[in-house]
């Protein structure tokens, strides 16, 4: 097997060898390195040939980002993920970059002795966004799709097999009154295609939990509100869930629904993370449906891990609707395989199909009657979910 290339770009030589031992102790690369001055950076890509690229990317007008925004013009169809301090300039550059084609980032220290601790921080992320960067090419994405569909337990072979191998039945439209959707890996790349084809009119509102560094989510609400008609805004405690809003979730912070009064509102805190992560789609996606209850649409979106899929679940188990990104559009298409193949959902979308099942749903709620009191009321559910939802609460 052909252990694949990677070429890491990058100013400070330490970064370069501490990326080069990991991805060289998984066995699977070959790694090259150059220095971001390098005056034939593009000829070295091309005698290299790498199949993914690491770059160095400090702000918008770094020698970095020039170059990534050559790349792109020269070599269209190369991975590139970009290294980015965790700054607002950091992330600007990277919010712009994954609107034209960046694949993922990775956030390192800015400088200094900093650099020398970084090696945990980059084990955990480096091996898994390079493998999944390489997987997001055209060729790559079909092997992925089928080692990951290859891996799933057998009692959910045939379901699954079944459902790829046929046509999606549409079941009825059922009205909807929240949206809330979840994404990591690939996620601001779907919103980014899927949030500006929203009407203004949008009669519901939403949430969004997106993995990102909290010094990235602002300026994330702000790129996709400048290219929307809906309002696009970064949550924040005590925000007011009205129709045509779409809340993103601060990073570090858990985001849920509560009722105050009839009045639907934001609740965020630095609770416990789950499964690691916090924000968690798993907590938005429980609060909805304590609140909403059959009204809920729940979206998964591209991304790694198994966040999101108790969520998913709690939305089933509340009688709401939940579909997910087409896993063959998805970069990361783990997070929509989780929920299809343990039975929560059989509808999967692309990002301009999702746009047309939200716009339906929201649309249904119009039609039925007393659609504005459901739209800010919780709705009751079965003993079942509530249990659901107690025993969530207790693990957590």
């Amino acid at each position: 097997m052909r252990r694949k290339k990677v070429l890491v770009i990058d100013k400070d030589v330490l970064v370069r060898q501490t990326i080069a031992n990991m991805l060289q102790k998984d066995g699977n690369f070959r790694v090259f390195g150059l220095p971001l001055k390098e005056k034939h950076t593009e000829k070295a890509v091309i005698s290299i040939n790498p199949d993914i690229v690491l770059l160095d990317v400090e702000h918008l007008e770094s020698e970095g980002f020039d170059l990534f925004f050559r790349f792109k013009i020269k070599f269209p169809m190369l991975p590139v993920v970009l290294m980015s301090p965790k700054t607002k300039q950091g992330g600007k550059a990277v919010i712009k970059a994954l609107q034209m084609g960046a694949v993922d980032f990775i956030t390192k220290p800015r400088h200094g002795i900093s650099l020398l601790f970084a090696g945990r921080h980059f084990s955990k992320r480096v091996v898994p966004i390079v493998k999944t960067a390489l997987s997001a090419s055209e060729s790559g994405r079909s092997d992925a799709f089928k080692n990951i569909s290859s891996c799933i337990a057998s009692g959910y072979q045939q379901e699954f097999e079944s459902t790829f191998s046929s046509s999606k039945k549409e079941s009825a439209i059922q009205p909807a009154s929240m949206m809330v959707l979840g994404g990591c890996t690939g996620g601001p790349q779907a919103l980014f295609s899927l949030v500006p084809q929203l009407p203004s009119d949008l009669a519901i509102p939403g949430v969004v939990v997106q993995h990102l560094p909290r010094e990235y989510t602002g300026i994330f609400a702000e790129a996709l509100n400048e290219r929307s008609k809906i309002k696009v805004k970064e949550a924040y405690h005590g925000a007011e869930l009205l129709p045509g809003t779409l809340w993103i979730a601060s990073g570090g912070q858990h985001v849920e629904i509560f009722n105050d009064g009839y009045r639907m509102k934001l609740k965020t805190h630095r609770g416990t993370k789950e499964l690691g992560v916090r924000p968690s789609i798993n907590v938005l996606f429980r609060s909805a449906a304590m609140q909403y209850g059959s009204g809920t649409l729940g979206i998964i979106l591209s991304g790694h891990g198994t966040d999101g899929l108790d969520g998913a679940t709690a939305v089933k188990l509340a009688g709401g609707t939940v579909l997910v990104q087409d896993p063959q559009t998805a970069i990361a298409p783990e997070m929509p395989l989780n929920v299809i193949r343990v039975g929560i959902t059989n509808q999967y979308y692309s990002t301009g199909q999702l746009k047309d099942q939200i716009v339906r749903r929201a649309s249904a709620l119009e039609e039925e009657p007393m659609g504005d009191l459901i739209r800010f009321r919780h709705r009751s559910y079965s003993s079942q979910s509530m249990e659901f939802m107690k025993a969530k609460t207790t693990q957590n």
